[in-house]
């Protein structure tokens, strides 16, 4: 019995922590149906031709959740095939069985991220494939979407990638604007129990900058020292259009990745963002995922990249930001 107790108080609080975490990453999107009885949704969409496709996941919680049951759950997902709705439910009971009794929505949500984003690059590549038919034309329209891998040390190796991906002509341009420093803006640290989190953003054009401006930060003995360095960043080509986006976890699990769905919902591009924590020796469970994006978004709303309520594209250049806030510098 008193097993089963410790078990229903763990399960409580790994409920309480991971609804706490969802609430900061996702907002508004993540919303409470009953709360009595552990019901909640979250609805994704994205802009596709002249509307909006969507997902939405509606689940509910059981008190075995997460040590020994997944949670319950319907999909709905208009836009998807019949055996593609079949397929992505597979891929939601997979990451449950694989868990090891860990909480698992925020894998779920970021999983149907993923689908909804191949969904439509799916049908972006059909409709391409057939305006390519019906054209005769011997060039084709580059839509691209880097994914996000997650890893530092690809920094390096994606500006040849994305530098290089259209034609040499554009080269030359691109290698210039990767030789300027881009300016770095610092925020104001948010302490908890001897943890402190601190954000660094900068403008930026191209994915050599994104190393550039990591670069000098690390170049700073208090930061290069930090615990974790969480990085995101989100860039729009300004040649071809294409969509540049990657981040990095540096030892937090998934922390990288939240603060790049922070940026993207925020509308935010041509931007990286470094949060910098140094642990204070005490574990914050949840709660260290809120202060990551807290202080990002907080740094961004002060520099005029964002606007309360106002979530739309948001693309940064250089003389829009708004430096008087620009909190200050941290010194080695």
């Amino acid at each position: 019995m008193e097993k089963l107790e410790n078990k229903r108080d763990h399960n409580e609080q790994a409920q309480k922590e991971e609804l706490e975490a969802l609430t900061a990453i996702y907002g508004d999107d993540w919303s409470t149906i009953d709360e009595t009885s552990k019901i909640y949704s979250i609805r994704l969409q994205k802009d596709y031709l002249d509307s909006v496709v969507s997902i939405e996941l509606k689940v509910l919680l059981p008190v075995t959740y997460p040590s020994d049951d997944a949670p319950e759950y319907e999909l709905t997902a208009n836009f998807f095939s019949e055996e593609e709705h079949t397929e992505t439910c597979h891929a939601l009971d997979t990451i449950y069985k694989d868990s090891g009794g860990e909480v698992i929505l925020f894998q779920w949500v970021e999983k149907l991220r993923e689908c909804l984003a191949w969904k439509i690059e799916k049908e972006n590549s059909i409709i391409q494939r057939r305006n390519y038919v019906a054209s005769g034309s011997n060039s084709v329209d580059i839509n691209t979407v880097l994914p996000s891998s997650g890893s530092d040390n690809e920094i390096e190796s994606k500006v040849d990638e994305t530098d290089n991906i259209v034609n040499g002509e554009n080269n030359k341009s691109t290698s210039a604007r990767g030789d300027e420093n881009p300016e770095i803006i610092h925020g104001e640290p948010i302490v908890d129990r001897k943890s402190v989190f601190q954000a660094h953003m900068a403008v930026v054009k191209c994915v050599s900058q994104v190393a550039r401006m990591k670069g000098v930060l690390m170049e700073k003995r208090k930061i290069m020292q930090a615990t974790h360095n969480v990085l995101a960043y989100r860039i729009i080509d300004e040649d071809n259009g294409i969509l540049i986006q990657d981040c990095d976890d540096d030892g937090e699990k998934a922390a990288g990745s939240r603060l790049l769905h922070l940026l993207e919902v925020l509308g935010i591009e041509n931007v990286v963002v470094i949060v910098s924590r140094w642990y204070g020796g005490v574990l914050l469970g949840a709660d260290r995922f809120k202060h990551y994006n807290n202080c990002a978004s907080a740094l961004m709303y002060q520099v005029g990249l964002a606007k309360v309520g106002n979530h739309r594209k948001h693309i940064a250049k250089g003389d829009q930001l708004n430096s008087k806030h620009a909190i200050r510098a941290i010194t080695p």
